[in-house]
């Protein structure tokens, strides 16, 4: 079945890990949001918004933002996204994660 006028393609960006996590009461072990990223990009995922730059009192969830980023695979044709809720410019915390 053909449906006119729809797109060719979608980008899909996955936002779970920052926008789901943020909002959990407990932290999440560093290693399980690794393992989560894992198994988004073995699903095909591409796009992944993983950890948020907010200040680590405002979001206490995602302290651990810096050490996630610097443990996540670089693979080709995979972009990591990340929050934060400051305008003035890249965080040290941003910066030195190495964000593409």
């Amino acid at each position: 079945m053909s449906i006119p006028n729809l797109p060719s393609s979608i980008r899909l960006v996955e936002v779970g890990l920052r926008d789901g996590l943020q909002s959990v009461q407990e932290a999440v072990p560093t290693e399980d949001k690794i393992e989560l990223i894992h198994m988004l990009i073995d699903a095909g995922v591409r796009e992944i918004e993983a950890v948020s730059f907010a200040h680590p009192k405002v979001l206490p969830q995602l302290a651990d933002a810096a050490e996630v980023m610097a443990r996540v695979p670089r693979l080709p044709g995979v972009v990591y996204r990340a929050s934060r809720r400051t305008f003035a410019g890249p965080s040290e915390r941003q910066t030195a994660a190495w964000m593409n």
